[in-house]
């Protein structure tokens, strides 16, 4: 057996990716291995994302959940899963599912729109830095809550 193929099968018993993309041993290893750890940045994306902000915000406050169910590629999927605001509790019903696109920078955006067109929904737009995504905008409803404010809000991964 030629030295070159005893590398490569010895490289197929030990390391299944090296016959991933055919028989080279060389740079088709380390393209394989790479292929199988390359995961769509939007991938980070699904779980459960809560509002928070710098300084916090005495109680009752406003409470929400972001649920990112699913991803494909730059866009994902999600739903409003929890809304309070003071200590009145929002109709999840009255929010319709949203459809959020990730860029190539990392920033983040999502409209969650009212079943009822008269009525406004949320807007987030932000950078994901690690488990947090800062919004540059965060708008609920009639109220800008990131411009013109002293306080900084955050989506927190939980």
């Amino acid at each position: 057996m030629k030295p070159t193929r005893l590398l490569t099968a010895l490289l197929c018993v030990t390391t299944p990716l090296a016959c991933a993309r055919g028989n080279s041993a060389s740079g088709d290893l380390e393209h394989a291995e790479a292929a199988t750890t390359e995961v769509p940045s939007a991938a980070a994306l699904v779980g459960d994302w809560h509002l928070a902000s710098d300084p916090p915000m005495p109680m009752p406050r406003l409470q929400m959940r972001f649920t990112v169910d699913s991803v494909d590629g730059p866009t994902y999927f999600g739903r409003l899963s929890h809304y309070f605001s003071g200590n009145v509790g929002g109709d999840l019903a009255a929010f319709k599912p949203f459809v959020g696109s990730m860029a190539d920078d990392d920033s983040v955006e999502f409209r969650v729109d009212q079943r009822d067109p008269a009525m406004l929904g949320i807007v987030v737009q932000g950078r994901l830095i690690a488990d947090t995504i800062r919004a540059t905008t965060l708008i609920v409803g009639p109220d800008t809550l990131s411009k013109g404010t002293n306080r900084s809000w955050f989506l927190v991964k939980r």
